[in-house]
């Protein structure tokens, strides 16, 4: 079993993630590819600052952290 993972790339933090994060999307939308600062409305606001760990070097892990899709 994988842990859910997912990453915001360069510098229009294009979406990149594994199996088990998809499963998570439950079919209802499909961002890989896409634009995280654009393209994920509805919980763009509740992720940002987690990338922006990221973005300055640092790693999150969420634990039933809940995504409303």
């Amino acid at each position: 079993m994988s842990f859910p993972t997912f990453m915001a790339w360069g510098d229009k933090l294009s979406v990149i993630y594994n199996d088990a994060f998809a499963h998570l999307l439950r079919d209802a939308w499909d961002p890989l590819g896409s634009s995280f600062g654009t393209d994920w409305p509805l919980e763009r606001d509740k992720l940002l600052p987690f990338v922006h760990v990221a973005l300055d070097g640092g790693a999150s892990k969420l634990e039933d952290f809940v995504l409303n899709l």
